[in-house]
């Protein structure tokens, strides 16, 4: 059809898994996108200002033609029209391609899934084993209906069995890696080994289209223990989409709701949405032989509590048991029903609209704020915490300026321009001063570090990506146990490590008085799936900051404590911090 333009085997890849749900189905998958469609308009786009994309699986010069480019475009008018020209145009090539060849593809699909059902010629593990009895049933099994969503057939033990030296008890589910679809299993499940790419040995890594680590265990916080060798047990298959509910018993004074769900959270929040008074723990208390952590949850009785709790754990999972009576007041941290906000700037702001989707998931009410909302000021009147998503520097809150590139802000209308100010940054740190409490989570931290004035540096600044290069793993980080973000959470916790900073102290500053980290990465084996260069770099330093100012703080999170609404594991972080800035 003589449109120029085109470029293939370039800018994409095919490694996350996120993005070859078809390939691991046996189906061809197509990815494309159309250049400069974030908005309706027509662009006048001259030769000098077209560029070539160094990412993921190839080069190409958009001025001259190459095997992977052979009709540059020669500029001028880009209009929308033309934007779906060319998307209708790639898609009927490939339905034509199709056509023209069902029967190959038909048989490369048979061929491919034949492979998997052979565990390709037995190089596989044999199979994936989630034990029952874990601490979060919730997020065991929301992963594993994640695998159910694509097709994974799985079995459920119906008595204790043996595989690969280990005992397992009855309910525990089975992948074995000798089916159809056991492609997609084993993508999800297994932890990663990304390769180091260079052109040459002096170059930097090259980019990755996506993430190299996204092992759903780690990032699920859920144990899969893999077994290579095959095993025998006494299954059924699992039929029904996988649940987990809540348990409730006893009655007396009130409850204590351990903290070790993700669901707790959320039951918490439900209560106090229903007018319940609910506190946590401040220190560790043994009932009737069962350990409920600092930070769990006690919820004073009233009026159909145990109704509404009866209710609420028909769909999600906790543990709750009545008291005779509640621990003394001393021992408790009250709540009021948390107020949040969620800055997004106009323009949008793609981890913002994901932790929409935490929040609303598990029923937290939140409140988006502008600019606006910052240069009114009485911020503290309005929130206990006000929540920062990745992807902000300091420029782009304060002005609006977009900081990784994109289309022109001054052509928008003037109501969507420009930033807090400073105005909004003063509102901000009276906010904080107030008792409110703000957090950032990856780049956007060292943001609010400026904004606020805290004395903190990235240890990694100015390293060159020969030297540190971290474009998306999953790496561990050690809690201090006794912060309040570590409540319900392991020692070592898995996280999404995506460029972002590692926290030092800085050493220019006179004050360091109300710093503290509450969490540091690794000393050693910090990498857990995908690819690290430069580990050295991260061991010891500050994965999670916390500054005290005023009456209020700031929390600042290396990692991404949220990424794509997948991180089951490190969401407590999020809900912590919440229910830290509602504590009376």
């Amino acid at each position: 059809e003589g449109r120029g333009g085109v470029v293939k085997a370039a800018i994409f890849d095919l490694y996350t898994p996120a993005r070859a749900y078809n390939c691991n189905h046996g189906i061809g998958r197509i990815l494309t996108e159309t250049a400069s469609c974030d908005f309706v308009r027509t662009l006048e786009i001259t030769p000098e200002q077209m560029a070539g994309m160094r990412r993921g699986a190839g080069e190409y010069n958009p001025l001259g033609s190459s095997w992977n480019f052979p009709l540059p475009w020669e500029g001028g008018a880009w209009t929308l029209r033309e934007m779906v020209e060319y998307q209708l145009s790639t898609n009927m090539a490939a339905l034509n391609q199709v056509a023209s060849q069902p029967g190959l593809f038909n048989m490369a699909q048979y061929a491919a899934l034949k492979r998997a059902c052979e565990g390709v010629g037995g190089s596989w593990p044999y199979a994936y084993v989630v034990p029952s009895g874990q601490d979060d049933p919730g997020n065991v099994a929301a992963m594993l209906r994640a695998l159910q969503r694509g097709e994974v057939e799985i079995q459920r033990a119906t008595a204790a069995f043996t595989a690969g030296g280990r005992e397992f008890p009855a309910g525990s589910h089975i992948i074995v890696l000798r089916q159809p679809y056991a492609a997609w299993a084993k993508s999800l499940l297994e932890n990663q080994e990304y390769p180091d790419l260079r052109k040459r040995p002096e170059d930097p890594p090259e980019m990755p289209y996506d993430v190299t680590g996204h092992s759903l265990p780690l990032l699920m916080g859920v144990e899969a223990v893999c077994v290579e060798e095959q095993f025998e047990a006494e299954t059924e298959p699992v039929t029904e989409e996988i649940t987990a509910g809540g348990e409730v018993a006893g009655d007396g004074d009130g409850y204590l709701i351990a903290c070790a769900t993700n669901d707790a959270y959320t039951v918490a929040d439900e209560l106090l949405d229903a007018g319940y008074k609910v506190s946590r723990l401040k220190v560790k208390l043994v009932h009737d032989d069962e350990e409920f952590a600092a930070g769990s949850f006690a919820v004073k009785n009233a009026k159909n509590l145990d109704a509404k709790l009866a209710e609420l754990s028909s769909g999600h999972s906790f543990v709750a048991r009545g008291v005779a009576s509640l621990p003394q007041a001393s021992m408790l941290a009250g709540l009021s029903d948390p107020c949040i906000a969620l800055y997004i700037p106009w323009g949008g702001n793609m981890d913002a609209g994901w932790i929409r989707l935490v929040l609303e998931l598990y029923g937290f009410e939140y409140e988006i704020i502008r600019n606006a909302d910052f240069q009114v000021g009485n911020l503290a009147e309005r929130f206990d915490i006000i929540v920062f998503a990745d992807g902000m520097i300091e420029e782009s809150i304060k002005s609006g300026s977009r900081p990784w590139g994109g289309g022109d802000r001054d052509e928008w209308p003037e109501q969507y321009q420009g930033g807090i100010g400073d105005e909004g940054i003063a509102a901000l740190r009276a906010f904080v001063e107030e008792g409110g409490t703000a957090i950032a989570s990856g780049r956007t931290s060292m943001a609010l570090v400026a904004l606020l004035d805290l004395p903190i540096v990235d240890k990694l600044d100015g390293l060159k990506h020969e030297e540190h290069f971290s474009p998306g793993s999953i790496v561990a980080i050690d809690l201090d146990p006794a912060s309040p973000l570590a409540a319900g959470l392991p020692a070592m916790l898995p996280v999404m490590k995506i460029w972002g900073p590692a926290f030092s102290p800085d050493i220019k500053a006179t004050d360091w008085s109300g710093l503290k980290m509450a969490a540091t990465f690794a000393e050693s084996d910090v990498m857990l799936s995908g690819f690290l260069l430069g580990p050295e770099h991260l061991h010891g330093a500050g994965a999670i900051a916390v500054h005290e100012i005023g009456r209020g703080r700031a929390i600042l999170f290396a990692p991404r404590i949220q990424f794509r609404a997948m991180t089951y594991g490190s969401y407590k972080l999020l809900f912590n911090a919440i229910f830290w800035a509602a504590a009376d």
